[in-house]
């Protein structure tokens, strides 16, 4: 399955997701410079942390009005808000007393209207969606992400320091036509939802409707289990920007800076030519397959990040660790795709960005380890947690196994 073969909405969703990640890693992880510069490290740590904050009260209003009154709207706003923070931003920079207000007035606008927006967009794939498909979407949907990534990195890197207001001026033109587009040509889909669900209320002889959005995420264990390990995922994932970078620094003082560089580099880099490689054969595979496969890999590579000490090895943790992550992700996204409530996506969708930041916030912690100087002790809990994560998959497996072959069962009879 190529991208000619995705509907036309959602090849515009891919197109447009591709150019918001350009977009916003060509300005976030700058401007955060930008703002340490003018206001110092620790004000700027605080109101990072706020921001943040403030980004997940967006996603969980956006996820309950996507729920309630649909995908497009919810889209139509965070876009539109999201572009008149990036305004600001332009504004801001034409005036030197309030410069450092306004932008920081731009930054929240943006994140909070970006959280708003990931709802509708997660809803709005599902939508979109089946079954057989939703795979190899959600691995192309991540290979753009990172390419998109790896060229809005390279623009931000050119562009930010000497060239601002260009930039932002770029950016906020590429944000009026991404309003513009979703205005013309997206409609509204949560009409799929609702008849999808009236077809499994009918198959499984139940009213799903009844209960609240807790009873009914939480008492179904496959996607609590999928929260967790959602959760787990970003914990790891961080852990390159906060614990490895310290212990590298203790292994190779300077050259750690360097190092760190070219080991996220290369993660960009399989990422997008593995990835690119892979998608049209991940249909022959079961998603719990993969997933196992891709957990293994990827704590068997953060294992070896944590304890080798020679930096070609680590190169080759890396590799491990990067095949897990473009093994694993795409796959608990199908999987979840698959049990969550078709009443319900907007806010599942935002309740698994709140697990997933939560896991990449106490990825911080994990620095106080470093005050050990043994770093033994952080690969040991990097076992347990791929130990646990393994064990939750198993369960997972066993728990989707039952489910299957019940609704088997009342079919045939």
């Amino acid at each position: 399955m190529k991208f000619r073969d995705f509907s036309r909405l959602v090849q515009i969703r891919i197109i447009l997701r591709f150019i918001s990640v350009i977009t916003n890693t060509a300005v976030m992880p700058f401007i955060v410079l930008f703002f340490a510069n003018e206001i110092g490290s620790v004000k700027v740590t605080i109101l990072t942390l706020i921001i943040g904050v403030i980004g997940l009260f967006g996603s969980v209003i956006g996820g309950r009005i996507t729920d309630k009154k649909g995908r497009k709207p919810v889209i139509l706003i965070g876009e539109s808000f999201t572009t008149l923070g990036f305004i600001l931003l332009i504004v801001g920079q034409y005036s030197t007393q309030y410069m450092v207000p306004l932008s920081l007035i731009a930054f929240t606008i943006t994140n909070f209207f970006i959280g708003f927006s990931l709802p509708a967009y997660s809803a709005f794939i599902l939508d979109e969606t089946t079954k057989e498909t939703r795979k190899v979407i959600y691995a192309f949907t991540m290979w753009t992400g990172y390419l998109g990534f790896a060229i809005g990195s390279v623009i931000g890197g050119l562009l930010f320091a000497d060239y601002k207001v260009f930039l932002f001026i770029l950016i906020a033109a590429s944000s009026i036509i991404n309003v513009i587009i979703i205005a013309l040509f997206i409609p509204e889909t949560i009409h799929k939802a609702n008849i999808e669900n009236t077809e499994i209320m009918k198959e499984e002889g139940n009213n799903e409707d009844e209960g609240t959005f807790k009873t009914i995420i939480f008492k179904n264990k496959v996607l609590v289990i999928l929260l967790f390990i959602g959760f787990v995922f970003q914990l790891m994932d961080n852990q390159m920007g906060y614990y490895l970078s310290l212990y590298y620094y203790d292994l190779f003082a300077e050259q750690s800076y360097e190092i760190l560089g070219f080991l996220r580099t290369e993660n960009t880099i399989i990422a997008i030519v593995f990835l690119y490689a892979i998608k049209k054969y991940l249909t022959r595979f079961k998603e719990m397959n993969i997933a196992l496969t891709g957990a293994s890999f990827l704590f068997i590579g953060y294992l070896l990040l944590s304890a080798l000490q020679v930096e070609l090895l680590l190169y080759g943790a890396m590799f491990i660790a990067s095949i897990g992550e473009i093994l694993l992700f795409p796959a608990l996204q199908g999987i979840s795709a698959n049990f969550i409530p078709p009443l319900y996506r907007g806010r599942y969708a935002s309740l698994a960005n709140i697990c997933g930041t939560v896991g990449a916030l106490l990825a911080a912690v994990f620095m106080l380890f470093h005050t050990l100087h043994s770093p033994y002790i952080v690969t040991m809990i990097y076992t347990i947690i791929g130990l646990l994560t393994i064990w939750s998959l198993v369960r997972l497996r066993g728990l989707i196994q039952t489910i299957v072959g019940e609704k088997i069962s009342n079919s045939i009879n």
